[in-house]
């Protein structure tokens, strides 16, 4: 492994910098400036070192090089001096600078952004309504909520594994915001289940802020959510599971109406 010995190994004046350190990095400023301008330029102590070091590396890391343009090794190498010589400064350490982490820096930014360009792609994925498994029943809930009057539409619907509707629900309540709007939809059909008696019940929600509140301590609509979890707990604790807005549409045009 190549190291660069003698860069940033010596504590200097002052915190950061002394006069010396501001002349030497308006130097590799300007230096910097001429690579991306395609120009010559004298490397200077610290970019000799650096050179010197390339030219005694591996194949394997030579070949790697070959692939990451100079404009893009420059910045790399002078970002990882920098920060080497105010860790060394601040910490008061004599620590060298390793090639290969310059070196893999490069490439790595090479390869993500030049050699291989990120192309946007669009996945079709199917999204439908399951059906519960055998003897279950599966109650889809959803809240609408509109910020102009604060009214709020509740929509469920229950099914079994027949696909056949067992019974459904839609009611306007007051709500302060879209979460609160999707917790009273759970809870009113969480109310149904317990009166009608369905044990073996699964729930299916749109809703991914549901499940943190149920599932996670939180202070947040604290009433509501120890209702629906003692109302769980009463129905043996039914599984909440999560589906898109498409699969959860029945539920969502109920609530749509109730609004």
């Amino acid at each position: 492994m190549q190291q660069i010995k003698g860069i940033g190994s010596k504590r200097r004046k002052g915190i950061f910098c002394d006069k010396d350190d501001r002349e030497s990095g308006a130097r590799s400023l300007g230096c910097f400036r001429e690579t991306l301008r395609g120009e010559r330029y004298p490397l200077g102590e610290q970019g000799e070192a650096i050179s010197n070091a390339v030219v005694r590396s591996p194949p394997g890391e030579q070949r790697i090089l070959s692939s990451a343009a100079w404009t893009t090794l420059f910045p790399f190498s002078i970002w990882k001096l920098w920060k080497n010589r105010n860790h060394n400064n601040i910490n008061n350490l004599e620590n060298y600078l390793e090639l290969r982490n310059v070196i893999h820096a490069s490439w790595e930014f090479t390869f993500f952004t030049e050699r291989n360009p990120f192309v946007e792609k669009t996945i079709n994925v199917e999204i439908s309504w399951n059906k519960p498994t055998n003897g279950m029943i599966k109650l889809n809930c959803d809240g609408d909520f509109s910020s102009n009057n604060r009214i709020s539409g509740l929509g469920g619907v229950f099914r079994n594994n027949k696909e056949d509707w067992l019974v459904g629900y839609h009611k306007s309540s007051q709500a302060i915001s879209p979460i609160h709007a999707e917790l009273l939809a759970l809870l009113e059909g969480l109310k149904i289940a317990k009166k009608m008696n369905f044990l073996n019940m699964e729930i299916e929600t749109d809703c991914t802020d549901v499940f943190k509140l149920i599932y996670e301590d939180s202070t947040n609509y604290s009433n509501i959510v120890s209702e629906c979890r003692w109302l769980m707990h009463q129905l043996k604790i039914p599984q909440l599971k999560h589906n898109f807005r498409e699969g959860n549409m029945v539920a969502h045009l109920q609530a749509k109406q109730a609004a």
